[in-house]
C-alpha cells in the first residue's frame, strides 16, 4: 500500500543541487526491511523495500515515536507498515516514520 505520492511533484524545491519534494499530510507503505543502518541513541535509518520493489529509507526515532510510545527496533526480513511524512530526494523517498503497524 502507497500513497502520497501523486501529490508531491506539486510540491517541489530546490535545495543547492538537490531537488527536494516533501509530502507532509501523510504517507503510507507496507514493507520488508531490507537493511538496517545504525544510528545514534535517538533511533536508526531501516532501507525498507515494498511489494513493488521500490525501495525507500525509513528514518526511525524515539522523538518522533514517543508521544505514540510505538518506538521498536525492527529487523532484516520484518514487515511492517509505515507511516509518516516524505520527503522526495533525488536518490529516493525517505520517510520519517511516525507510526510503525
Amino acid at each position: 500500500m502507497r500513497r502520497g505520492l501523486a501529490t508531491m511533484a506539486a510540491c517541489c524545491f530546490l535545495i543547492g543541487m538537490l531537488t527536494a519534494c516533501t509530502h507532509r499530510d501523510g504517507f503510507a507503505v507496507t514493507a520488508k526491511v531490507m537493511k538496517v543502518m545504525p544510528g545514534g541513541k535517538d533511533g536508526y535509518t531501516a532501507e525498507i523495500q515494498d511489494a513493488d520493489g521500490k525501495t525507500y529509507h525509513a528514518v526511525i526515532s524515539r522523538v518522533n515515536m514517543a508521544v505514540a510510545g510505538i518506538y521498536r527496533e525492527l529487523k532484516v526480513g520484518e514487515e511492517a507498515l509505515f507511516f509518516g511524512d516524505s520527503t522526495q530526494l533525488e536518490n529516493g523517498i525517505s520517510i520519517r516514520v511516525l507510526k510503525l503497524h
